[in-house]
């Protein structure tokens, strides 16, 4: 595991990183935007998160050094939520707002590619907001959220079987 493998968000929105036990801090954005939802790449070179820098909020990555900020969507919402790599570093999930998450290429531009959406659950407006992904790369577990009544229960689906499976 990397050695800053600590990651905090600082109370006025700077991505900061810590060595475990609390040394080694190192700020890695200083501005006023919002930066949410750090994730460690699968090879530990690059984070990626969700910020509102370009007025709406997408997913962006940067080394874990502090260089190379780039943003890697550019379509606001629906989506713009919390994003994070396959097992492989291939490619990247991202959730939405309220809608099922979209899985694309991290190794091409975002504008070269047509992202996977995952389709949506058929029981009343049901999403997937997605929490992990299984070590094999088949599976997206997450919260399966009613958009009716909010309610929350636990769901995963197949990319395999391009199925979901759900605890309620």
């Amino acid at each position: 595991m990397n050695q800053f493998a600590q990651l905090r968000l600082h109370p006025v929105r700077h991505l900061i990183e810590q060595r475990r036990g609390g040394t080694g801090v190192r700020q890695l954005t200083n501005d006023i935007h919002r930066d949410r939802g750090l994730i460690w790449s699968p090879d530990s070179k690059k984070l990626a998160f969700f910020s509102d820098r370009s007025g709406t909020y997408e997913c962006w990555t940067i080394n874990a050094d502090g260089t190379d900020l780039k943003q890697i969507t550019f379509d606001g919402e629906p989506y713009g939520g919390f994003c994070f790599w396959s097992p492989d570093g291939k490619q990247i999930l991202q959730n939405g707002f309220s809608t099922d998450p979209r899985i694309f290429s991290a190794e091409k531009p975002f504008g070269e590619q047509t992202p996977f959406k995952m389709p949506a659950f058929y029981e009343g407006g049901d999403y997937l907001q997605a929490t992990s992904w299984s070590p094999d790369g088949d599976k997206i577990a997450g919260w399966r959220v009613s958009k009716i009544s909010g309610q929350m229960g636990v769901a995963f689906y197949s990319l395999r079987e391009q199925q979901y499976k759900s605890g309620y």
